[in-house]
């Protein structure tokens, strides 16, 4: 009887190790969202006012176990993420005294930051980057393209702030160089998924966006914007393809369950608003 049961068990959890990569239909919400060229102001005018919960759901639509969580466990994880990214930010601002400049300081955390214009090979496009152990890298082809465009659009750095682009960008690359130092306590780094259990053999992993989600909080405190740093990949993405920046605007929209500029504007509005952006 025993044997039986454990091989019901066994049976039971191999079910469920398989329903992992079987069940269909899961992904359907993070397809991509298509349609005509938006104007640049009014979205991220609207995107502006989210929570760092609501794109806590953008960064999970983005991570290869997006299938893998109900919205009840997003939520959570997503809570714990954000606190994680708090408390490392708020630890750094104590120790300087409530004011801290990321150059500077990764300066003094050790790290080195190289500033080349493009990834090498080309290809898809990156803003930053951290590799261990202590080296960040700023492209500045993006950076330049953003600064050209806002100095040419105040309406733009109206709803970006004041901050360099490039200090918000080492402030979050900052921040995988504290989780790598902290990696066996630090939620991002401590915390795996359960991804399938047979008997006695169990498949863990990481969960790669609760760095991401921690880090642009982390960003987010540590130079006090009133808006979360995932604003910027709408903004940079547009430097480079308005129209895939209309469609990543759209996929945010739906994945965080915002009311999009599409049914907030009327179609006049919106060609108008693209006529002035054009002009």
């Amino acid at each position: 009887m025993a044997e039986l049961e454990k091989k019901t068990d066994m049976a039971e959890d191999l079910k469920k190790a398989l329903a992992l990569f079987t069940f269909k239909g899961q992904m359907d919400r993070y397809k991509p969202q298509r349609g005509s060229r938006l104007p640049l102001a009014p979205m991220l005018a609207s995107l502006r006012g989210m929570s760092p919960r609501q794109w806590a759901a953008y960064a999970f639509g983005r991570d290869p176990l997006r299938g893998k969580f109900t919205p009840e466990q997003m939520l959570e994880l997503s809570d714990k993420a954000l606190a994680c990214g708090q408390e490392e930010a708020r630890k750094l601002l104590d120790a300087h005294h409530g004011k801290v400049e990321p150059t500077l300081l990764a300066r003094e955390l050790g790290l080195t930051i190289e500033r080349p214009d493009m990834p090498n090979g080309g290809g898809q496009v990156i803003f930053a980057q951290y590799e261990e152990p202590d080296k960040i890298t700023v492209f500045m082809d993006t950076v330049d393209k953003a600064n050209a465009l806002l100095g040419s659009r105040p309406d733009l750095v109206n709803l970006l702030g004041k901050r360099s682009i490039e200090q918000v960008l080492v402030a979050h690359e900052i921040f995988h160089a504290v989780e790598l130092r902290a990696k066996d306590t630090i939620f991002t780094q401590s915390y795996r998924l359960q991804l399938w259990k047979l008997g006695p053999i169990k498949n863990e992993s990481g969960v790669a966006c609760l760095a991401e989600i921690a880090g642009m909080e982390f960003a987010r405190t540590l130079l006090d914007l009133d808006f979360c740093p995932y604003l910027y990949d709408v903004f940079f993405v547009s430097l480079y393809d308005a129209q895939a920046a209309s469609d990543l605007y759209r996929s945010i929209c739906r994945l965080c369950r915002q009311p999009s500029i599409e049914e907030t504007m009327s179609p006049q509005e919106l060609r108008e608003a693209l006529e002035a952006e054009d002009a």
